[in-house]
């Protein structure tokens, strides 16, 4: 059975060890238990990159360090409703991630030195 998130086509029975999915579980805290459950912020992270046009189910044209930043990302952003923020210029889109409403400071490893959030409400 697949499961939408979002109105995403991403189906999860069709993804049971992708390239990405492999990539985001080997670099999880939890051995991607939040990952792998659909209730989770992180399971939409990982739904959202899987559909973005340069990731898709391989890990695509992103290197290691911008694919966990935009999984870290993404994930803030849906645990924090980011749907409702005032200023959510770039989320969620194929922009760099580092150019993202209140991104600065990405380093050349897969860290973010400065979020700010504190304009959403």
């Amino acid at each position: 059975e697949s499961k939408v998130v979002d109105g995403s086509k991403h189906a999860v029975s069709a993804d049971k060890m992708s390239e990405l999915k492999i990539r985001l579980v080997q670099a999880s805290e939890d051995h991607g238990t939040k990952l792998l459950d659909v209730s989770t912020p992180e399971f939409r992270a990982y739904a959202w990159l899987a559909e973005d046009a340069r990731s898709g189910s391989d890990g695509g044209d992103y290197d290691d360090a911008q694919l966990l930043r935009r999984y870290a990302l993404s994930a803030v952003y849906f645990s924090a409703e980011g749907g409702n923020w005032l200023r959510r210029d770039g989320w969620l889109t194929p922009k760099d991630e580092c150019e993202w409403e209140g991104v600065s400071g990405c380093d050349d490893g897969a860290a973010v030195t400065n979020l700010d959030l504190k304009e959403n409400k």
